[in-house]
Order: structure tokens, then C-alpha cells, then sequence
């Protein structure tokens, strides 16, 4: 279920990018800019850029189309899903009624996804090292057994996994 909601991939998050694409066009084209006061209209242009920029670390192709895993570019797939959510809910927030203290804590909710892909792509430049990435950087994680998994039997003895 929750693969449903936030996978990178899910329908759902795809239907709320563009749900919050949709909606902010609509506000905007419906005269909505002119309902907002000064520091409101920048607050909304600061998360709408904040938006636009996680959208284009995701599109930009940070390795050849030939490389065998995702590499940096998998931590901003996921780092869409809650720019999307954030999107939408920011959407329906701004057609219901502007408000300065929302738009503020929108940005401050944006905030760290953006930090957080400057900082990767810092080092992704720092890294001298142009080799592809791991093909396991986006396979999924390997099964552990549990701490009830059984070991084979020795002399008759079954001991938990510790």
C-alpha cells in the first residue's frame, strides 16, 4: 500500500505533480495573482521556484543513457514524491485562501529538499571519479533473515539468528 502512494514511480504521485501543475495554472490564469499582496506573491515565486528546481535535478541526465544504475539521479526521483504532495496541498491552500503563514511554511517545508540536492550535486562534482554508477544503487535492498530465522540443526539444538 504504501508502494502505492510513495514510490517514485506511482501513479499517484505522477497524478499529484501534475494535479499541482494544473491547479497553480488555473489559479494564476484565473486572476489569482492579483489576490495576493507583496509578500505573498514572492513567497509563492520562492516555491514555485524551489518546485521547478527539484524537477530539473530530476529531468537532468546526470550519467549516459548506457550507465548501469541510477546513481545521484535516484535520490532526486524520490525527493519528488514529496514535492508533489507538497505541490498539491500548496495548490488547494492557495485556491481556498493566500495565506502569508502557509506560503512560509511551505517554503521552510521545500526547504531541505533543496539543500539537500545542492549538497549532492556539490559532491558530485567534487568527485573525480566519472566511472558509471554501481548497478545495485537502485536495485532493491537484499533479504535478511529475520532474528526468528532458524539455522540448521546441530546436535539438536535450533538457535534464534542473533
Amino acid at each position: 500500500m504504501l508502494r502505492l502512494f510513495f514510490h517514485r514511480n506511482s501513479l499517484f504521485v505522477h497524478l499529484a505533480f501534475w494535479g499541482g501543475l494544473l491547479l497553480t495554472v488555473l489559479y494564476l490564469w484565473g486572476n489569482g495573482w492579483a489576490l495576493l499582496r507583496g509578500w505573498q506573491r514572492l513567497l509563492f515565486i520562492a516555491c514555485l521556484s524551489q518546485i521547478l528546481f527539484a524537477k530539473l535535478v530530476d529531468l537532468y541526465p546526470w550519467y549516459p543513457k548506457t550507465s548501469a544504475g541510477p546513481g545521484i539521479g535516484l535520490q532526486f526521483q524520490k525527493a519528488i514524491v514529496p514535492v508533489s504532495y507538497l505541490w498539491l496541498s500548496l495548490a488547494l491552500w492557495m485556491w481556498v485562501k493566500p495565506i502569508t503563514a502557509i506560503l512560509i511554511a511551505y517554503n521552510l517545508l521545500l526547504l531541505p529538499i533543496g539543500a539537500v540536492a545542492c549538497i549532492l550535486i556539490y559532491f558530485h562534482r567534487l568527485d573525480p571519479d566519472r566511472n558509471d554508477p554501481n548497478p545495485l544503487s537502485g536495485s532493491p535492498p537484499p533479504h535478511f533473515p529475520s532474528i526468528t530465522t532458524k539455522l540448521p540443526e546441530k546436535a539438536g539444538v535450533v538457535r534464534p539468528f542473533f
